[in-house]
């Protein structure tokens, strides 16, 4: 990893660890826990497992996640060019197929999403900045919960503090 662009988004999987660079490149690290010698991870690029993921030349990613699933694996993108949009691809065929789209909630000052699969892989989950969490049923295509955040995660409207 000392020579990959920072992470956009990890995912546990049976195997291992899948990690996703801002650069979009795609490394796996088997197992579920570092090399008991080194203590380190051995990740490498999974190879012809996962075809090159939908990343346009010099595009940058905000968040990723990956979910491996029976009917093939899952991704979730948000690019730095559209922070506003989660762009989802299911793999097929030795590629990378547009599955969808879903819109991030409004985010105030520089607050990031992170993105994870749930259900295996038949869920989306955004945890905003602010504290929210939405998630998405993906096979079902509409909202299945929204937590938001306590109110006294703001403060009160009175000018009191949160505590």
């Amino acid at each position: 990893l000392e020579r990959s662009a920072p992470l956009a988004g990890a995912s546990w999987t049976q195997r291992g660890l899948l990690l996703v660079t801002s650069a979009g490149e795609l490394l796996r690290c088997d197992g579920h826990s570092p090399d008991a010698e080194s203590a380190t991870w051995q990740c490498a690029s999974p190879g012809e497992e996962f075809v090159k993921l939908p990343v346009p030349k010099n595009a940058e990613l905000l968040a990723a996640a990956v979910a491996e699933h029976v009917e093939g694996a899952m991704l979730a993108l948000i690019y730095k060019h559209m922070p506003t949009v989660v762009g989802l691809f299911r793999a097929a065929a030795g590629a990378w197929h547009p599955a969808g789209e879903v819109h991030v909630p409004p985010q105030k000052g520089e607050a990031g999403v992170h993105l994870a699969f749930g259900g295996e892989g038949e869920e989306l989950i955004m945890a905003t900045g602010s504290g929210e969490v939405l998630r998405r049923r993906l096979s079902m295509g509409r909202i299945g919960e929204n937590v938001p955040v306590p109110a006294a995660s703001y403060g009160s409207a009175r000018g009191g503090r949160a505590g």
